[in-house]
């Protein structure tokens, strides 16, 4: 099983050349689907619990993010920073099962895992 960002199937197609596992793909990457599924306003909660939002508001105000769609500074702001995208999986996974709400894609990679073992 193999879990990737939309922009990542050609080059995840080519290193699985010849092997037989199942490729599920994020709609756009794993943070707009958990983003979606959260709702930005959930997102924004999360990071307010982790002590992010400062840092969160800070990027928003920046001319080049200022009027941007939430859900595009939200994913800008996962993707910058060394641990920002890990920490941002892990954190939006929880509140989404938490929430009963797990993105399609990770209810699929879930559903084959627990096939699988």
């Amino acid at each position: 099983i193999a879990l990737c960002d939309a922009n990542e199937v050609p080059a995840v197609r080519r290193a699985l050349v010849g092997n037989e596992l199942e490729l599920i793909v994020c709609d756009v990457d794993l943070e707009d689907e958990l983003i979606r599924s959260l709702t930005p306003e959930r997102v924004v909660e999360v990071l307010e619990t982790a002590g992010m939002l400062r840092a969160f508001r800070t990027m928003q105000s920046q001319p080049a993010w200022a009027g941007k769609p939430i859900d595009q500074q939200l994913r800008r702001f996962f993707s910058s920073g060394a641990t920002r995208k890990s920490w941002a999986a892990a954190a939006l996974t929880l509140a989404a099962a938490e929430a009963g709400r797990v993105p399609a894609p990770l209810r699929h990679l879930l559903a084959v895992a627990t096939d699988v073992s």
